[in-house]
């Protein structure tokens, strides 16, 4: 038996730190003794290494869902190691975004502002993930009043109470994926604990004995808190329409309409205008979708002197006047690459954060060392 290994060809650099915890996704950890980020996406599981070179990354594959080995043992091709591996690059590159370049912004948000390039060029490495669509809904629900850290154990109990397992796989000594249903132990420990696939809304929805205060139950037991009704109406809400595009089917985008896509998720409970730019940007890909909050603002305020943004406020309540003023800037600045522009806004502002709170440097430590030695000596003579 051997290892699914390879290597994905790139474009362009991406930094995986800024992109897998940036806030987009919570299904990743990074693994230091493999030097990996390990998590799952779509039902597999598998890990990702930084670049080495600008021209490569590498991954390798450890599980997937039974759902999954269904799907890829009904081809022959799929089946080997050839076809698999070439599958899970068009895959691996799609998740990523691995063809949508932040770097051909580069000039676009340096000409209102050159504070991003001099100080936090590696912001321009970011992606944006091409994510399940019922996945950023309950995770950008879970969001509100959140930190990352929380956000991400929340998900992880949604996904181990509600998910489909997730199985081993390997290839076999005929270049054969071979699936492994005897799970090891360390299965688990090895991969950061992942060991379910997030769940679709009708895998929620039936677990829950199609109880929307049972569901509400279980989810305030699990620490979901406030949001707990939120979540259980909302499935409820998608289990009496399994032709909605968030009810069982994450493959095929209902939406064409970028308004109409927004419009239609602030419907559901739990969903403002924020949460649902969120979902239409990392779950249905519209570039021009711009999520705004009060960091954003700021960050966007203090960087980019424009017309189109005068007169409005740093700070203060976020207004649905100043969401609209501020998206469309970005619309009509940045085009498709609008979504992925605040994404870099948003790591930067991060990198500025980390280097504002950065302690003294050695430099003044060792000046208030030469003030103590006088003392010192002073004692002695004393003595």
């Amino acid at each position: 038996m051997g290892r699914i290994v390879g290597k994905i060809p790139l474009t362009s650099m991406i930094n995986l730190k800024d992109t897998l915890k940036g806030g987009q996704s919570f299904r990743f950890r990074f693994s230091d003794g493999e030097k990996k980020y390990c998590g799952v996406a779509k039902g597999i599981l598998f890990g990702v290494s930084e670049p080495s070179t600008s021209n490569e990354l590498e991954y390798q594959v450890y599980g997937l869902t039974k759902e999954r080995w269904d799907y890829f043992s009904e081809s022959n091709l799929l089946r080997t190691s050839y076809g698999f591996c070439n599958f899970f690059q068009r895959f691996l590159g799609e998740y990523l975004g691995i063809e949508k370049n932040a770097h051909s912004l580069q000039d676009s948000i340096t000409e209102f502002s050159k504070n991003i390039s001099m100080h936090s060029p590696q912001a321009f490495q970011v992606k944006v993930l091409a994510q399940e669509r019922f996945e950023t809904l309950i995770a950008f629900i879970t969001s509100a009043n959140n930190n990352i850290e929380r956000i991400t154990k929340l998900v992880s109990k949604f996904s181990e109470e509600f998910g489909e397992e997730i199985y081993p796989i390997e290839i076999d000594n005929k270049e054969e994926l071979q699936i492994i249903e005897k799970i090891s132990p360390d299965f688990s420990n090895e991969h950061l604990g992942f060991r379910h696939a997030f769940p679709t809304a009708k895998m929620v929805w039936d677990s829950s004995e199609e109880s929307a205060e049972k569901l509400e139950a279980k989810l305030r037991l699990m620490g979901y808190g406030y949001r707990a009704p939120y979540i259980a109406e909302t499935i409820e809400t998608l289990a009496a329409d399994p032709s909605h595009p968030f009810y069982d089917n994450y493959d095929v985008n209902e939406f064409k309409d970028y308004e109409k896509c927004v419009t239609t998720l602030q419907t559901l409970k739990g969903v403002g205008k924020k949460v649902a730019d969120c979902i239409a940007l990392h779950g249905f890909q519209f570039g021009c979708s711009v999520p705004i909050d009060v960091h954003i603002r700021r960050i966007t305020l203090n960087e980019f002197k424009h017309q189109d943004l005068r007169g409005l406020k740093v700070d203060g309540s976020l207004t649905v006047t100043d969401y609209k003023r501020i998206g469309d800037f970005y619309r009509l600045s940045f085009g498709q690459f609008a979504g992925l522009a605040q994404q870099v806004m948003f790591v930067y502002s991060l990198h500025r954060s980390k280097n504002l709170n950065k302690p003294l440097k050695k430099a003044q430590s060792a000046k208030t060392k030469a003030k103590a030695k006088p003392r010192a000596k002073a004692k002695q003579r004393k003595k």
